[in-house]
């Protein structure tokens, strides 16, 4: 029988799962040995998740210090097994998992209901769903508090500079006016043109899973990530200015669907991260002002 896992560490700021590889039992073991069981090194790694052909999964957790969690769930979905304890009975389903001795499995474990539709759902695939909202839009334009006033005040000493009966300090001025308002306008644009593409987009792009849900303007699509032609990101890595850390990744698809992600519905960082298991063109496009160049279109 095949088996496939998947990892979910602390380092992941969303909680995301990565995507699926392919496991055997050795495999399993050395990443339990490396993190969880080798106190010399920092421990990254939060929770295993092992299928195998049949889809039945085996989730282990390392709780705290020396608990862990693991979780059986059979195909069946009205209740799991689960247990908490040490070590041990991590290698136990471990061994029982990987020989296909499901029965075993089950008697070394509790049968239980309680919390299944969280364990089946959130805690065995974090979903996220980005959708634009104000609070959000509002921490991504901070910047506007302090890059406005000293846009101001530089434009305005080139203003009262451009007066100086000298030609130098006329020329200074023009720079320092265009340098003040370069410092913020392009931002608030780009802030301004980012909310009106995205104001009524929700979308749930998550590591692993081939489908993307959106919902926009009262239309509920379901895309694959294979009928995906191009993700481009767009952003401008060339000056630390205020609005610097605005970009957005544009997604089109062969049906003629055009999706922009856009840093006021999520972080940019790690956002191609999320089609890693695509096989689609993945671009990463350098732009001074990183502007929508195609609108969201369903």
């Amino acid at each position: 029988m095949s088996f496939k896992y998947r990892i979910k560490t602390y380092k992941d700021e969303e909680g995301e799962y990565s995507e699926y590889f392919h496991a055997d039992k050795s495999l399993i073991l050395s990443l339990i040995y490396d993190h969880w069981m080798n106190k010399s090194v920092p421990n990254g790694l939060e929770i295993i998740s092992i299928t195998n052909g049949l889809g039945e999964n085996l989730l282990l957790e390392h709780f705290k210090k020396d608990v862990f969690d693991v979780y059986y769930l059979p195909q069946i979905a009205s209740f799991h097994f689960h247990k908490k304890s040490r070590i041990e009975i991590v290698f136990n389903s471990i061994d029982l998992f990987f020989a296909n001795e499901l029965i075993e499995l089950e008697n070394i474990l509790n049968k239980t209901n309680r919390e299944n539709k969280y364990i089946r759902g959130d805690y065995f695939f974090i979903n996220h769903n980005y959708g634009y909202a104000n609070k959000r839009s509002v921490r991504e334009g901070l910047w506007l508090i302090y890059a406005l006033p000293m846009g101001l005040a530089i434009s305005y000493v080139g203003v009262i500079s451009f007066y100086a009966p000298n030609y130098f300090i006329n020329i200074l001025a023009i720079f320092f006016f265009f340098m003040g308002f370069y410092f913020w306008v392009p931002g608030l644009l780009l802030h301004l043109q980012y909310k009106r593409d995205n104001e009524d987009l929700i979308i749930r792009v998550t590591k692993g899973q081939e489908l993307i849900s959106v919902k926009w303007r009262g239309v509920q699509r379901e895309l694959f990530k294979k009928d995906l032609l191009a993700i481009i990101k767009y952003e401008n890595p060339f000056f630390k200015i205020p609005w610097s850390e605005y970009g957005y990744i544009h997604m089109a698809f062969k049906g003629g669907e055009y999706i922009n992600i856009t840093n006021l519905l999520c972080d940019q960082l790690f956002i191609l991260e999320k089609f890693s298991n695509s096989n689609v063109k993945k671009l990463i496009i350098k732009k001074y002002f990183p502007s929508i160049i195609k609108n969201t279109n369903l």
